[in-house]
């Protein structure tokens, strides 16, 4: 088969790697784990990877957390108008080394808000009066000043790196998964906050309803494939699709219950719609 030219992601989590196979996040053995899963998925038409920047604010009951992941190593200084952050990308360096050297070719940053709304910032851990910390977290209020300060500092930061590498064109930026209508104008609100940093991403986001794109929140929709008509009716530019756990009656998905044409089906539907994108 040629290569797939359209991103696919299976949303990849090294927390989970790191616990099932118990061994320190990030350690010597925990990389050698990651490269032969991300060299896995590739052999399998994966092509995008989900991409720890900070600790994926995914699946995550409210008020807790996951294993910390992350990246991008931050220290928090006091200025006179707020803190000053530096940082450093040496692990993200690695990381997309590591990706590209087993053929990844588009890489997808961790949301940056809390899933389900965008209510809250995701964990961010730092060095902050000399010891390492939560600088962010379920406490921090999505749009608040602290936040969009950090924001402000790390994104420029972020893709001055990206464009370094060579992969500003093949990188993906999320707001915060599954928002619904009801969280529109806090998404809105993140939205004005990020977008000005991102002046040439598109910016990606899975929701399933379409009164929430036409209002003009999001560049390019993730819609499931259960409720993807309204946007295929739209002919919306570039429109991905997902499926997750729920998408079970009369659409594709991945089931071990599914006959094997359930599940092969979604390429020549992809094909057939003209899909940009898929995600899992």
């Amino acid at each position: 088969m040629p290569p797939l030219d359209i991103p696919h992601t299976k949303w990849f989590h090294t927390d989970c790697l790191a616990q099932y196979y118990n061994v320190d996040i990030f350690s010597e053995r925990h990389w050698s784990i990651i490269e032969n899963f991300v060299a896995f998925a590739v052999q399998h038409s994966i092509n995008t990877i989900l991409t720890p920047i900070h600790t994926l604010p995914l699946d995550t009951e409210v008020g807790g957390e996951r294993l910390t992941v992350q990246l991008i190593d931050v220290t928090a200084e006091l200025g006179p108008s707020g803190d000053i952050y530096t940082f450093n990308f040496e692990k993200l360096e690695r990381w997309v080394q590591m990706c590209r050297r087993v053929g990844v070719e588009y890489f997808e940053m961790a949301h940056l808000f809390t899933q389900w709304g965008a209510k809250h910032a995701p964990k961010i851990m730092g060095i902050k009066n000399g010891s390492y910390t939560r600088l962010f977290g379920w406490e921090t209020d999505a749009t608040g000043q602290s936040y969009a300060n950090y924001l402000q500092q790390m994104l420029p930061a972020l893709i001055a790196k990206l464009h370094s590498w060579g992969i500003a064109d093949k990188t993906i930026f999320h707001i915060s998964d599954e928002p619904g209508l009801d969280d529109l104008d806090v998404y809105m609100a993140t939205r004005n906050i990020v977008s000005p940093l991102l002046a040439g991403f598109k910016i990606v986001d899975a929701l399933t309803n379409y009164d929430f794109y036409k209002q003009g929140a999001v560049d390019v929709p993730i819609p499931a494939v259960d409720h993807i008509e309204p946007f295929l009716e739209g002919d919306v530019p570039e429109l991905w699709c997902y499926y997750c756990c729920v998408q079970s009656y009369k659409v594709p998905n991945h089931f071990f219950m599914q006959p094997s044409y359930r599940n092969r089906i979604l390429g020549v539907l992809l094909y057939k719609y003209n899909i940009a994108g898929f995600l899992h």
